[in-house]
């Protein structure tokens, strides 16, 4: 009989620890829940700065002639980009820009050139490069100051 009030109060004791630890795990679990709404809240919300920093980045480049009208931006890392070369390594590069199918008129004209270059002895025309299904370019001098691919004239 003592052996059976034994393992009564012993079965008794794991079954209140089994309840503790239970509820232990509910609350743990309602609290990854929380994190789980509070992650995908932020997500959205970085989702949405991403696209207003996206939207204001193409305002400003527009003000500059070098928007990417005309490019996706699941396009952009295969588009080919036109950067800048510079001395100074840590100028070098810093500016890219993406080189939409079709024609693309550089030059200082900003009605007829799709990306402006602003400074002087810059022609309303410099040139213009085709691309050609994001494979091939090829540019062509229009007159209106000197071209160069790779350093070498055009």
């Amino acid at each position: 009989m003592g052996k059976e009030k034994d393992y009564r109060a012993r079965v008794e004791k794991e079954y209140k620890e089994q309840q503790a630890r239970e509820k232990e795990l509910l609350s743990q679990i309602e609290a990854l829940k929380g994190v789980q709404e509070s992650f995908a809240l932020d997500q959205a919300q970085i989702e949405s700065k991403r696209k207003e920093q996206q939207r204001q980045r193409e305002l400003e480049l527009s003000k500059l002639g070098m928007h990417s009208v005309g490019i996706e931006e699941e396009d952009m890392p295969k588009a080919p980009k036109l950067v800048n070369l510079h001395p100074d390594p840590a100028l070098k590069g810093c500016l890219v820009c993406y080189l939409p199918i079709g024609e693309t008129r550089i030059g200082s004209d900003e009605k007829s050139c799709r990306m402006t270059l602003a400074g002087l002895n810059i022609g309303a025309e410099v040139c213009m490069v085709h691309n050609k299904d994001n494979e091939t370019l090829s540019v062509r001098p229009l007159g209106g100051g000197l071209v160069r691919v790779n350093g070498s004239m055009v």
